[in-house]
């Protein structure tokens, strides 16, 4: 990953304190981010053996892959089920901190609702605007926390 070279080493404390457990380097511009391999080292001798090196090289995976930019195969194998398990409670956690988050607004705007405005009907119309929208942006962080967990289903 290319950055500014002042926030290199901060991205890289960012990914080894991060509960997935990485540890990320700094060289030059580029931090780098080894990931280990997703099989032992006996399975994949298995596998090679066994004429499934097609396989085990399909199975690469990188961000600029999925991404679409491409890493020129740069970048290692899969992420290890441990890691795929913890991302999979990483996005659960943000999808509630998000959620939290849509709540908290919910609640500021029901309350600037109730005091800016004083005939019922109007205040009850805006108020059932409101629930719409949150009920919205809700619907919207669970679509894409599902998203993210197939994705994470289809690393494993």
């Amino acid at each position: 990953m290319a950055c500014v070279p002042q926030d290199g080493e901060a991205v890289a404390r960012s990914i080894r304190e991060s509960p997935l457990k990485l540890q990320a380097r700094v060289e030059g511009k580029e931090v780098h981010v080894p990931v280990p391999r997703s099989a032992p080292p006996r399975q994949r001798r298995t596998l090679l053996e066994a004429g499934g090196a097609a396989r085990l090289e399909a199975s690469t995976w990188c961000a600029d892959q999925t991404a679409g930019t491409g890493c020129g195969g740069r970048h290692t194998r899969r992420p290890t089920l441990d890691q795929v398990k913890g991302l999979v409670k990483l996005v659960a956690q943000e999808a509630e901190k998000s959620k939290g988050s849509v709540r908290s607004a919910r609640h500021r705007a029901l309350d600037a609702v109730r005091a800016a405005i004083k005939a019922k009907d109007e205040r009850l119309r805006t108020e059932k605007q409101v629930q719409a929208l949150t009920d919205r942006h809700i619907q919207e962080v669970e679509r894409l926390k599902q998203a993210k967990d197939r994705e994470l289903e289809a690393m494993r």
